[in-house]
């Protein structure tokens, strides 16, 4: 899950409500937080053990977001259903818990193979979705607990947003922003402090 600001391992008391009470500043400041639904099942089978804390993901995404979509938005509706997805698919162990995606979902990104949900939560969102990948760039062999330890070990955390919706629904086209401050290390480069940034549709 997301680490300490500017560095990398597991998450202290001390860390985590440092982010929650910068974050609280902007929330008092009137920005608004993104919403990750369907966490509060009392059976929910969590893939580490509980339900997980988004305050330090979420102060990235507000220190480093380029937009701010209205209220009610077609724009925030999506990207908080996004967030909620990621949330289900990195933390919620049984797909059939999962509240947002149907049972036609497939998942996969550039022309490349197109994974069902039981296929895509055994290999992890990574793998589905960077699959196809020169082995120098991404290693789609590499284990579900894998993908996520070397991610986590490049970026402290890597927000997510919505740009743009350009149709829907029911089926939505919109454009996308994933960015991160590379301070770790991934395929033996470290990183020196640049933010990292992709764009898709």
């Amino acid at each position: 899950g997301p680490q300490s600001l500017g560095s990398h391992g597991p998450l202290s008391a001390e860390d985590l409500a440092n982010a929650k009470k910068e974050l609280d500043t902007f929330v008092e400041r009137g920005f608004r937080v993104p919403v990750r639904s369907h966490m509060d099942d009392a059976d929910i089978d969590w893939r580490f053990g509980g339900k997980p804390n988004y305050d330090l993901a979420n102060l990235y995404y507000m220190k480093g977001k380029s937009k701010d979509h209205a209220e009610g938005s077609l724009e925030q509706i999506v990207e908080d259903l996004v967030k909620t997805w990621e949330m289900e698919a990195s933390h919620k162990k049984d797909i059939n818990q999962w509240k947002t995606i149907n049972p036609a979902w497939r998942i996969g990104a550039n022309g490349k193979k197109m994974f069902n949900k039981e296929e895509a939560i055994a290999v992890g969102n990574y793998n589905s979705l960077m699959d196809g990948l020169p082995k120098e760039v991404w290693d789609s062999s590499t284990s579900w607990d894998e993908t996520h330890d070397i991610w986590n070990g490049a970026f402290a955390a890597f927000p997510w947003e919505v740009l743009e919706v350009f149709s829907g629904p029911p089926k939505v086209m919109f454009s996308w922003r994933h960015w991160g401050t590379f301070t770790g290390e991934y395929m033996g480069n470290k990183g020196k402090g640049e933010v990292v940034e992709m764009y898709g549709l």
